[in-house]
């Protein structure tokens, strides 16, 4: 969520761009999401959902570090396809998994919970990103939070390893 909240006031203002370039890359990024979304899903839903979960923070994490990095339009706006692509793959798929993890006569509890727990990262992570753009390099926040999608890689990387050694991986048709 520091895509939708940090991300406008760091372009601002310690990239001095104008509001507008932030608005064409939420735009690019609808657009890209409206031609291509069915597609992804298509092709990643034969796979099972935590390899696909991995693969989704690892290119979320390729762009949190690249927001870090680059300077310059042309290059946040490639960085915000490869978030885009990320976000394609992840997005849907964490909604297959809760529904395939959830117990049937409880899969609204799960569904809650899940929005739960993204609405606390969201308003904890907006904070501190805040603090640490305030009295630090505001790069820190981009490498904050490729470190924490690392950690998401290696979470669903040992749940996929489990499934696999359990023999409940969902394999491509």
């Amino acid at each position: 969520h520091n895509v939708s909240t940090v991300l406008p006031v760091y372009l601002r203002d310690d990239h001095g761009m104008e509001p507008k370039i932030y608005g064409y890359m939420l735009s690019m990024n609808a657009l890209i999401v409206v031609v291509s979304q069915i597609f992804v899903s298509k092709n990643i839903k034969k796979y099972d959902s935590n390899l696909i979960l991995m693969i989704g923070s690892i290119i979320y994490a390729i762009s949190f570090l690249m927001f870090g990095l680059v300077q310059t339009i042309p290059l946040f706006f490639v960085t915000m396809v490869i978030l885009t692509i990320g976000e394609m793959v992840l997005s849907p798929t964490q909604q297959k998994a809760i529904g395939d993890f959830s117990p049937e006569d409880m899969r609204g509890r799960y569904m809650a919970m899940s929005t739960f727990m993204w609405v606390i990262p969201s308003s904890v992570g907006t904070l501190i990103s805040g603090y640490i753009m305030d009295n630090s390099n505001s790069d820190y926040v981009w490498y904050i939070s490729f470190i924490l999608a690392l950690f998401s890689i290696f979470g669903y990387w040992g749940l996929y390893r489990r499934n696999k050694d359990q023999g409940v991986v969902e394999s491509a048709d």
